[in-house]
């Protein structure tokens, strides 16, 4: 039993609510004080104990007089009683382990897709359509049948088409490029916005 469950047995038993399975010391205890408290409010002319009455003063008379034993002195926890007696112990604990084993690890850095690294590019072309995300779709699908690395999103009625432009284009590429109305440089990226017309 830890001393948590061990005050609340005392105040219950001072409530004249004693617990099954409380330990006699603290029934004794706690009956000693509920008989002083109420011998104190007949003489205030209480009829019952209120909170705001102070316990002290009369724990130390009881005290003085030897009806009562002086407090222990409060234990006092180590770390490792505390790291597995309290949540916050468990939870901080958990933490610590977590940070330094991702630290002794490392982590492997995520290659992001080449057409969202910045080194340079074109200004974002826009083509103009019914349904953007269709032609979107349709754009995308015969980019990467002529092997070009496509990264494609979607945000309201804008489909954006990002890649890099090859650096020798195919005569397939070329002819794609030349019929959909795209330029762009060799090697840099290239960012298409599919919109309908506002």
């Amino acid at each position: 039993m830890n001393e948590q469950d061990d005050d609340m047995e005392w105040l219950e038993a001072l409530a004249g609510r004693p617990q099954a399975g409380t330990d006699p010391e603290t029934l004794r205890e706690a009956a000693i004080v509920r008989q002083a408290m109420l011998a104190l409010a007949e003489r205030r002319q209480a009829e019952v104990p209120t909170p705001q009455m102070s316990v002290e003063p009369l724990l130390a008379r009881l005290r003085s007089e030897g009806r009562l034993s002086a407090p222990a002195a409060p234990k006092r926890q180590t770390l490792s009683a505390w790291l597995v007696s309290s949540w916050q112990g468990r939870a901080g604990f958990a933490m610590a382990a977590t940070v330094l084993i991702v630290a002794m690890i490392g982590h492997e850095p995520l290659e992001p897709h080449p057409a969202h690294v910045t080194r340079g590019g074109t200004a974002p072309q826009t083509i103009v359509a019914v349904d953007p995300t269709s032609a979107g779709k349709q754009l995308a699908e015969k980019l990467r049948a002529t092997g070009v690395d496509v990264d494609e999103s979607r945000f309201e009625d804008v489909y954006t088409i990002r890649f890099r432009w090859p650096e020798e284009p195919t005569n397939e590429q070329a002819a794609l490029f030349a019929a959909s109305g795209l330029k762009g440089t060799p090697g840099l990226n290239a960012m298409i916005e599919i919109r309908t017309q506002k």
